[in-house]
């Protein structure tokens, strides 16, 4: 990209981007992270998410100094360099794609040795989620697949909300700089937000996760709604901090508990394809509906209602697919 100096140029190497960024950073790391942990995976996923957040908050400042002072094509080259020297090695290094390349179990896996009696190593092994380990040639012809497609596109389809959120506070009658204070609280709220909502899934189940993403990210939007009040304001940041979550933690928790881990590279990457196509379309339908009206208040009410279906057709897919575990 340093060396473009064309439109077309341009636009072959976003392509080329575009086509390997989701395999190069999100589906890697949650197949990872699956793969090694079974218990506790919501906060070990929701951690990586939140350590996504604040690298990207880090870079952003660093990268926007870099292109002042020394211009946009020194620091793609910059961050080339980055890559190649920190990530390409750790990867190499470190990273192993199941715990069986190094001798070892997913953790929560095996039986704890210092349970004494049988009944106690019963009661663990019942205190383990069972999977339903479906593949994705048998989920195509199940309505708990696409109920579970359905909830996940409306999921990445309302997350765009994110990119309109600034333009609504201006349009308000705030200043940008109020637009901006905003946004950074919300991303701030959304670093521990993701380790809570991960911890939700772990401790209280799918069906809290789901329902506790769903009630905040609804709140967000009613709050929207009437952010001319400055408190309501505030607090449409902090429920939007928290109901953005949803959209980097749930799909590959969801995902896992819902379908089982043995066929989740494939499941998921369907899975990451509907979540980047639901915000392609979710942005430019939000400026749509801006241009259509001169105003947010349909959009932030369309929002609403498909938060509700959402919800209920996470829950319906993973209330259902409890009945095919055995």
């Amino acid at each position: 990209m340093s060396f473009a100096s064309t439109l077309p140029q341009f636009y072959i190497i976003s392509f080329i981007q575009g086509l390997f960024t989701t395999s190069a950073a999100m589906l890697p790391v949650n197949i990872v992270l699956t793969n090694w942990f079974r218990k506790k995976r919501g906060f070990i996923v929701s951690i990586a998410m939140a350590g996504s957040g604040i690298g990207g908050t880090v870079l952003s400042r660093l990268m926007g100094t870099m292109i002042v002072e020394h211009g946009w094509r020194y620091t793609y080259r910059f961050l080339a360099l980055l890559i190649l020297c920190i990530l390409v090695p750790a990867v190499g290094l470190v990273i192993r794609r199941t715990p069986v390349e190094k001798g070892l179990k997913p953790y929560g896996e095996e039986m704890d040795d210092t349970l004494k009696t049988e009944r106690e190593r019963q009661n663990a092994g019942k205190r383990m989620e069972k999977e339903w380990n479906a593949s994705l040639k048998e989920l195509r012809s199940l309505p708990v697949f696409w109920a579970y497609v359905f909830g996940i596109a409306l999921i990445a389809f309302t997350s765009a909300v994110i990119i309109h959120i600034p333009s609504a506070v201006v349009d308000a009658g705030y200043t940008m700089e109020k637009a901006a204070s905003i946004s950074s609280l919300y991303l701030l709220i959304a670093v521990p937000g993701k380790m809570i909502l991960g911890y939700i899934f772990d401790r209280l189940g799918v069906r809290a996760g789901i329902l506790f993403g769903g009630a905040v990210f609804l709140l967000s939007m009613l709050s929207l709604l009437v952010i001319q009040q400055p408190p309501v304001l505030f607090l449409m940041a902090v429920f939007f901090g928290f109901g953005a979550c949803l959209s980097t933690v749930s799909p590959s928790i969801i995902a896992s508990r819902t379908f089982g881990t043995k066929n989740y590279p494939e499941i998921f990457g369907v899975t990451t394809m509907l979540v980047n196509g639901g915000y392609a379309i979710g942005v430019p339908v939000i400026g749509l509906f801006y241009d259509m009206t001169g105003s947010y208040y349909p959009a932030w009410i369309v929002m609403g209602i498909l938060a509700v279906l959402m919800t209920v057709s996470l829950l319906y897919s993973y209330q259902k697919s409890r009945e095919y575990v055995k």
